[in-house]
């Protein structure tokens, strides 16, 4: 009999709804949502095709990041680009993304990294390459009170562990997945 692969989310054994530490007036302070069943790609193009390139994803229903001159990380379905503009690489398999929010966004994330996090420094539309604690992420600033954590699927227990570690003195209710 043939073995048949299953994706499974990377949070799967850790991933608990519920609320968890500090309970009270304020709390919680912080809201996590396991992002599932996105489609993410990497995209890079030839510097003579960004324009073209810039103009499809302006347009596009999908979720383009930033990431440096001819790079970009496009999330959801549909994005294409002509052949011989670049490459665009589905990298679903090896990433994905937990959604924070809260009045507490911003002291959780000053915990793990060095950018600036203040709202007119790092406001909403922003992305940033960064590690929270040990781990690479991607962030991208939804609302002053709202982020997008792209990671590698292998770390994510580790991610999410560690978010709930620093969670916990502001309440953290963890919420059921969403997906795209």
């Amino acid at each position: 009999m043939a073995n048949k692969l299953i994706r499974q989310a990377p949070l799967r054994d850790v991933f608990a709804p519920g609320h968890f530490g500090a309970t009270g007036p304020g709390t919680p302070g912080i809201r996590l949502t396991a992002r599932t069943r996105l489609t993410i790609h990497d995209l890079q193009v030839w510097p003579e095709t960004r324009d073209k390139t810039q103009a499809r994803l302006d347009t596009a229903d999908v979720e383009a990041i930033w990431f440096g001159p001819d790079r970009w990380l496009v999330v959801g379905d549909g994005f294409e680009i002509d052949d011989g503009d670049g490459l665009l690489a589905d990298i679903s398999h090896g990433m994905s993304a937990i959604r924070l929010s809260g009045p507490k966004l911003r002291e959780l994330l000053s915990k793990g990294t060095n950018i600036d996090l203040r709202p007119a420094h790092f406001k909403a539309g922003d992305a940033a390459m960064t590690k929270l604690d040990h781990i690479h992420v991607t962030l991208k600033m939804l609302a002053d009170d709202c982020v997008d954590v792209y990671f590698r699927r292998s770390y994510g227990v580790s991610l999410f562990e560690w978010l709930m570690s620093g969670a916990r003195e502001y309440g953290c209710r963890v919420e059921e997945s969403e997906a795209s």
